[in-house]
């Protein structure tokens, strides 16, 4: 059983490949999203993940469009120590990261850890408390250092590629046959830097090279292939910028050694 789903979720994961292939080809000169007004289409102010959810769109950040990916990362690393400042963490603690169930053996021992964990934060009341708020505040100033000290690479760093906000399955419609046959939920389409391009397994990017033309040079072609490295580190510092994850240590850990050793 395993196997054959398996089998089906590299099929999908190749055509999405091809897809992800076909927007970065529309290109702009901002990172921005993408609104729809009087049957036009225009770059605004950037809706994504980390200037808008957890209460964000609140605050006075700047949502470009941005012409610079500087400009980008420094806009969501504001929004980051913002929020450290004054919205609620929800279950962020960045000393204590809450239990996944992939470190426990058992469901009994994963429901352990969790209990553990609610106990270890409610004393103190840590989540909301001074010292994890300055905590995630000297994070965030830590990686715009680590950022001005040096870029995420791309492969065209010039212009900017379009990319759907949210590829889950929720937004993925498979015929009997798993074959892709829609994808919905464009409203938040937007232009990102090329560093975020999805941190997939190799069966996307397969699809992905798959969808070049033939005419495309073999150098560029050796640069995407070896992109998901690179990917993940862009991946990781979306995710603990927007607090999306609940190893927030361990995404602070990836950025930094990453950029330690290219530097």
């Amino acid at each position: 059983m395993y196997d054959y789903r398996h089998i089906h979720q590299g099929k999908d994961s190749h055509t999405l490949g091809g897809i992800t292939w076909k927007l970065s080809q529309l290109r702009f000169e901002r990172i921005g999203s993408l609104f729809e007004e009087e049957g036009f289409f225009q770059m605004k102010e950037c809706l994504s993940r980390g200037h808008i959810l957890h209460e964000r769109y609140d605050l006075e950040t700047s949502r470009g469009p941005f012409t610079s990916e500087t400009e980008f990362w420094d806009s969501l690393i504001s929004a980051f120590v913002e929020h450290a400042e004054a919205l609620p963490l929800s279950h962020h603690c960045f000393v204590a990261p809450v239990p996944s169930p992939e470190d426990y053996q058992s469901g009994m021992q994963y429901k352990g850890a969790v209990s553990l964990w609610n106990d270890f934060v409610t004393v103190g009341r840590k989540l909301d408390s001074s010292e994890n708020r300055l905590d995630y505040s000297n994070v965030g100033n830590a990686l715009r250092d680590i950022l001005h000290g040096g870029q995420l690479p791309a492969i065209i760093p010039e212009t900017f590629p379009l990319c759907h906000a949210d590829l889950s399955v929720n937004n993925i419609y498979v015929d009997d046959d798993y074959n892709i046959t829609r994808i919905i939920d464009w409203a938040f389409a937007s232009s990102i830097p090329e560093s975020m391009f999805s941190d997939l397994r190799t069966s996307f990017t397969d699809g992905f090279i798959a969808a070049m033309p033939g005419a495309v040079e073999k150098s560029l072609i050796n640069s995407y292939r070896e992109s998901p490295d690179r990917a993940h580190v862009a991946w990781s510092l979306s995710r603990l910028l927007s607090l999306d994850y609940i190893a927030d240590y361990d995404l602070f850990a990836t950025v930094w050694h990453s950029f330690q050793k290219a530097h």
